[in-house]
C-alpha cells in the first residue's frame, strides 16, 4: 500500500485484523482498489483509531478519484495524528484534484516541513506552483527533487514542462533530453520535445521526435496534434488536417486540435469548416485560454 501499515497490524484487533490488512495490501498491488477498500472498511470497524488505516483507505478513494471521500478519510487520520505527513500530502493531493489550491498548498507546506525530502511531495508541490504561475518557487522545489532524486526522468520531464511554459525553449530542450537519456522510449518527452522544436521553429528536428513518438504510440492524440500543426507550418497543409482531424476523432473535446485545425482550414480557403472548429473551440474553451 501507499503507507506502511505495519504498525496498525501489530497493535490489537487480533489475527482477523493482521489479515485484512495484508489482503487489502495484495489487493491495493492488484489495483482492485474497492476490494481493498472495503477490506479496510473492515479494519477501522474494529478498530476506528487506526489512522493508517484510515489513509490507506483515503489513498484507495484518491486513486479512483473518489476525492471527497479520501479528504473525508485524510481528515479523521490527521485528527488522530497532527503530523502524519503522509496523509498531509495525500490530502493536498485529493485537494488539488478538487480545484482547491490553497487547501491543497497548505497541506503540502505542512508536510515538507515535517519530511522535507520526500521527492514525490515536492513534485506535486511544483506542479501545484506552477499552475498558480508561480513559476519561480515551482523551480526551486525541482530543482531540489533533483538533487534527491537525480535519476527520476519524471522530475526532468515536470521541469521541462515547466521551462516550456515559461518560454525558456533552450532550457526545457536541455530537461526533456535528459528524461530521454534515461528513458528513450518515453512517448511524452518525445511529444514535449517535438512540440518545444516547433515552438523554435526547429521543423525538422520536431518532426523526428513525433514521429518517432507516433511509431511507438500511434493514437497519442497529443502527438498527433503536434505533427499536425509541425505539418501546417512547412506547408503540408492536406496532411496536416488529416493529424488533428485524428486527434480530434480521438479526444473529441481537444480545444488545441480544433483551434489549430481551424487555421489550417482557413489557410486552405474552406472558411465555413473553419468557422465551425474555432466556434466548436470556443464552447469547450469556456472561460480558459485554449492552450493545448
Amino acid at each position: 500500500m501507499s503507507e506502511e501499515s505495519s504498525r496498525a497490524g501489530s497493535e490489537g484487533g487480533g489475527q482477523r485484523r493482521r489479515l485484512l490488512i495484508e489482503r487489502a495490501k495484495t489487493y491495493t498491488e492488484m489495483e482492485r482498489f474497492e476490494e481493498a477498500a472495503a477490506d479496510l472498511t473492515e479494519v477501522l470497524r474494529l478498530d476506528p483509531a487506526d489512522d493508517i488505516a484510515w489513509a490507506n483507505r483515503g489513498e484507495l478513494y484518491r486513486r479512483m478519484g473518489r476525492f471527497e471521500e479520501a479528504v473525508s478519510d485524510f481528515d479523521r487520520a490527521i485528527e488522530i495524528d497532527p503530523e502524519y505527513a503522509f496523509a498531509i500530502g495525500s490530502r493536498g493531493q485529493a485537494h488539488a484534484a478538487l480545484h482547491r489550491p490553497a487547501e491543497a498548498l497548505a497541506d503540502f507546506d505542512r508536510a515538507i516541513e515535517l519530511t522535507p525530502d520526500q521527492v514525490w511531495l515536492l513534485g506535486d508541490r511544483a506542479r501545484l506552483l506552477r499552475g498558480l504561475e508561480r513559476y519561480d518557487d515551482a523551480e526551486t522545489d525541482l530543482m531540489r527533487a533533483i538533487m534527491l532524486a537525480p535519476e527520476d526522468a519524471d522530475l526532468y520531464n515536470a521541469r521541462g514542462d515547466l521551462y516550456y511554459q515559461m518560454d525558456r525553449y533552450a532550457d526545457a530542450i536541455t530537461d526533456f533530453s535528459h528524461a530521454l537519456s534515461l528513458e528513450p522510449n518515453s512517448v511524452w518527452a518525445l511529444v514535449s520535445r517535438g512540440e518545444t522544436h516547433r515552438m523554435m521553429d526547429a521543423f525538422d528536428e520536431a518532426l523526428g521526435d513525433l514521429n518517432h513518438a507516433l511509431q511507438l504510440e500511434p493514437d497519442n492524440d497529443r502527438a498527433l496534434a503536434s505533427r499536425g500543426a509541425v505539418l501546417h507550418e512547412i506547408g503540408r497543409d492536406e496532411e496536416s488536417v488529416a493529424d488533428l482531424s485524428r486527434a480530434i476523432e480521438l479526444d473529441p473535446e481537444y480545444t488545441w486540435a480544433y483551434i489549430r485545425r481551424g487555421e489550417v482550414l482557413r489557410s486552405l480557403g474552406r472558411y465555413e469548416d473553419s468557422l465551425v472548429d474555432i466556434n466548436r473551440a470556443m464552447e469547450l474553451d469556456g472561460d480558459g485560454d485554449g492552450e493545448g
